[in-house]
């Protein structure tokens, strides 16, 4: 992944961070792995220039000059460093590649979602059980029996029909929203973010 693929892809959860929470991009898990991406990319190329000093340019024959290894021990602990950071890099790049491939959102943003749509029937039967205590309350002393006189007011059915279509709606985003979260969790998950 080239690095104008991670700016993109950090820029737009810098984007959608700021059109809600600012504060929030920066605890957000997605942004986390770009900057963890980031400062793997800056630590790989330190361990890379460093190698340098581990040679002295020396004159050769003919004109010409050679490298020679000065410190072998810094320079095999430095090639395994770099081991280590190419082999991080490549664990986040796909990371986020993966993000990517998914079209996925900022975490805390799908995660709310979730967390607002499973809560949405809860609310929506809570408030039709609060508006037939309401009806019937008001319309005790007509004499007819509570189904009666919830099946005769057709205000009551409006409102009823819009709660249950509400809670349909939540539904089927929940259904949506549910898998694309714990798929996004589970590749963050798998490089520690």
């Amino acid at each position: 992944m080239s690095s104008i693929e991670a700016c993109k892809f950090y820029l737009s959860r810098k984007d959608l961070a700021n059109g809600a929470h600012v504060g929030l991009a920066s605890s957000d898990r997605t942004v986390a792995l770009v900057r963890r991406w980031q400062q793997t990319s800056e630590s790989l190329r330190a361990a890379r220039a460093e190698t340098l000093t581990c040679f002295v340019v020396s004159p050769a024959k003919s004109g010409k000059f050679e490298l020679s290894l000065v410190d072998e021990d810094r320079f095999n602990t430095l090639q395994e460093s770099i081991e280590a950071h190419n082999e991080e890099l490549e664990r986040l790049e796909k990371a986020v590649r993966d993000l990517d491939a998914i079209d996925a959102p900022m975490f805390l943003e799908i995660n709310d979602q979730v967390g607002i749509h499973g809560r949405s029937e809860h609310v929506e039967r809570q408030q039709i059980a609060n508006m037939t205590s309401a009806y019937l309350q008001r319309r005790a002393n007509t004499g007819k029996t509570p189904d009666e006189i919830l099946a005769a007011d057709p205000e009551f059915q409006r409102l009823k029909g819009l709660c249950e279509k509400r809670i349909e709606q939540s539904k089927s985003k929940l259904a949506e929203l549910k898998p694309k979260r714990d798929q996004m969790k589970a590749i963050l998950e798998s490089v520690g973010c």
